[in-house]
Formats: C-alpha cells, structure tokens, sequence
C-alpha cells in the first residue's frame, strides 16, 4: 500500500494511505486518511476489513498505533469503516470514535462492542492535545443522508468523502494528487451524476466549501485535487446535471401517468429466432459499449426486470445498461442464456469442470459494464479469458452456436428488436478476441 505526505507544517501531517495493488480486484480503491498533529494521530475513514492488514502495515511504518486518539466514519459502507472492530482491539481503550448520529445502531453491526460518539447533523468539533482543532461539518445526501466532512483550519484541507471521488483504472501511480483536471473528469463523472442524489444538497455544500475556503480537498476514492484544481473541481460540480437515479423515477412516473402514449412491445414471431449472421454474432464474453436494453416478459415464470409490460419507456439516449432495466435484466438474461449453452451438446464440453457460479458472476459483471453501467469489471480479458478454449478447439462455428443462443433468450424475453440489434452488434465485434486471432 502506497504513503504520500499531502501536507506537513511542523508536527502536524496528513498522510494518504492507497492505491493498493495487492487488494483483492474485487474491492474498491479507497484513500485511508491519517492525520498526524503532535502526540495525536487521527484515522479518517479507515476501511474495510479486507484493506485492514495492508493498512496497519503501512501505517506502523509511519505513526505508533499508541498515539490512535480518535477514528473519524463519515457514514456508514463497509468500506468507510467495516474494519472498526479490528482497530478498536488494538488502539487504546480511550479511542474516540466519532460518526454521525443516525448511523450509530447500524455500524454497530461491525462492533456491537464499540463505544460510539453519535455527532448531530450540524457536526462537531474535535480539540487535540496540541490545542489545534478538526470540525466535522455536515454533507447530508452526498451520498449518504446522513453524512460528514472534516475541515481542518490549521492546514485548510477538506476530508470531502465520496464528494470529488473517481474510480479509476488499474494500475500504479506516482502521486495521490490529480495532474490534468480536464483529463480527471471522465473517472468523476458517472459517479458524481448517480451517487448525488439532488442539487439543493449539492448547492449547499459548494456553498460551504467556498466560505471555508480550503486549499485542498481529499476525497476518500480517487485522486485530491489542489490549488487551482480546488476551485476547478468546484466549478465543475456546480455545473454537472446530478441526481439521475431521481430522474430517472420522475420520467416513469410521467410515462406511467400517460399510458396511452406508449405503445406496448409486440411480441416476436418464430422466424425473429434465425441465426445471427458472422457479423453481428456473440460468445460468452462481450466488448465495449455507452448503451443498455429494456425487457418485456419471459414465457417462463421469472422475476420480471423494469419495463416488464411495454407500458414504461425508458429515455432512448439512456445508456444501453438502462435501457434494458439495469442489473435485474442482466441477471435474468445471463440465467437463461447459460442454461441454454450448457444443455447444447455441441458447446457444453467447452464448459466442463468449471466453475459455472463464478462464470456467471463474471458474464454479469462484463455485460453490465460494456453495456454502460455504473461498476468496474474485474475479470480476464477475452484473449485470456478464451486462450484455454480455443487450445480445445473453439472456432467460428461455436461462436455462432452461442450466439445464437444469446439472440434466442433476448426474443423470448421481448427485448426490443433494435436493442436486440445493437447488442449482437457489440458481442459481433468481440469475435476476433474470443477466438485469439
């Protein structure tokens, strides 16, 4: 786990504890902040159990465990603060532990035995043995309803949480701070647009932020921004449409108040279950899109996904990821698409003695993300991915077969045929990858 100095100013330091490539792919990023400030060392929001012995290694390296005098949770994930119950057991029986007030009976649930400071919406402050002070300052609904910075007056920098953070791509840096903000944005961007949920509250905070004037802000994902990029970042935010996950509920609520402007889906004939043509043919594996499909339902008896009787539209600019309803449809799809490939003679020995619960899991996870979705991918690449089953013989007339069971399962589920079109499209062009040419 990577150590940055952010800012030093005699005895009182800010440390930035991250970028971590030996974690687990499958857990987020996330910065560990540790201020350091005369014989008193403060942890703000120190992780998930899974980072926990990463983190304490690296961190010894740097403070003794003795001077943990308080532990800051902003709110209440499980990469905030799951690892409560492991620092409790080895900092001092005097540790503060601060978090705001509503979430206290539920982080309760990492350490029933913990002794909680529940912090009032309007925050605190925290008073260290060298006469400085930290003031957690309120962030309600960015992204938790109930959620908290911490400003400090004596370095001017802003603990901002999951406000400014960025999930970026794999792999290691040389610094914790952000180079090119225009270049920033697109690792921003999505997030910020999902996770806040509505512009008042944002307002808000940029408002604060101004009238505390810090000179850096320290995100707990991502890269922190500074000097200049303060008030770039600040300017972006103010600009950016937010809150889409409301939008979205606001637009099927006027699309559910005029039902008589939308035309249901028909239902697809037999002859819509034709071969899918070497162009715009799919495997198990897909590539790289900005868009997501809406379905009608299933012959068979499943749990139906959004947009499930044609009467609910959803916008057709929308990523494809939405327009086909989201982590429920992809679910849904990648069930029966599954129990079609592996009941075909003709392609089920290239699934022999693996794992079909973790396939699965992936296929979830890649569909989802090449058709625009919120969440990274963490697999293998296709070529890696496939090597082993074109060294037993996988060639273009398996690819067809499979993706002609993809095409099948999208008809029966009703999925709109120009959606159909489009992701054929995309897993069509993953074919000279799947097959390693």
């Amino acid at each position: 786990m990577d150590c940055q100095i952010l800012n030093k100013q005699d005895d009182h330091i800010w440390y930035a504890f991250g970028q971590d490539l030996a974690k687990p792919d499958n857990i987020i990023d996330t910065n560990q902040i540790v201020i350091c400030s005369g014989n008193d060392t403060v942890l703000l929001d120190p992780g998930g159990m899974e980072i926990f012995p990463n983190f304490l290694a690296a961190l010894t390296e740097k403070v003794s465990i003795e001077t943990i005098k308080h532990i800051f949770l902003s709110h209440q994930d499980p990469d905030i603060g799951s690892s409560l119950s492991l620092w409790r057991r080895i900092c001092n029986n005097d540790v503060k532990i601060y978090l705001p007030w509503m979430w206290a009976g539920f982080v309760s649930h990492f350490d029933a035995e913990s002794s909680l400071i529940s912090v009032p919406d309007e925050g605190m402050t925290i008073r260290l043995s060298s006469g400085r002070t930290l003031d957690m300052v309120p962030a309600h609904f960015l992204h938790s309803p109930g959620n908290l910075n911490m400003f400090d007056p004596h370095a001017q920098i802003l603990f901002s949480g999951d406000i400014g953070a960025a999930l970026l791509p794999k792999g290691p840096r040389n610094s914790f701070f952000v180079d090119k903000f225009d270049q920033h944005i697109q690792y921003m961007e999505a997030f910020h647009k999902r996770w806040l949920g509505y512009s008042e509250a944002r307002d808000a905070w940029i408002g604060q932020a101004r009238r505390l004037g810090p000179k850096m802000i320290v995100p707990q994902h991502g890269l922190c921004f500074k000097d200049d990029d303060v008030d770039a970042f600040l300017d972006w935010l103010g600009d950016l449409e937010i809150g889409v996950g409301v939008s979205v509920m606001q637009e099927v609520t006027k699309l559910a108040e005029a039902p008589s402007t939308v035309t249901p889906l028909p239902k697809p004939g037999p002859e819509t279950l034709s071969a899918p043509s070497p162009a715009t043919s799919s495997t198990v594996a897909l590539a790289e899109s900005t868009s997501s499909p809406t379905l009608a339902p299933d012959p068979t008896p499943q749990p139906q996904p959004g947009n499930a009787d044609g009467t609910l539209v959803i916008k057709q600019d929308a990523p494809l990821f939405a327009r086909i309803g989201g982590d429920p449809a992809v679910d849904v799809v990648v069930d029966a698409f599954y129990s079609h490939v592996l009941s075909d003679p003709r392609v089920s020995r290239f699934f022999e003695n693996i794992d079909t619960k973790n396939l699965k899991k992936m296929q979830k996870q890649f569909m989802a993300m090449v058709f625009g979705g919120p969440d990274p991918y963490t697999g293998q690449d296709m070529r890696s991915a496939h090597a082993r089953l074109v060294a037993d013989g996988l060639d273009d007339t398996h690819f067809d077969i499979v993706a002609n069971h993809l095409l099948e399962v999208l008809t029966n589920f009703q999925v709109d045929p120009p959606l159909i079109d489009e992701i054929m499209q995309i897993v069509g062009s993953t074919r000279d990858d799947v097959l390693n040419r």
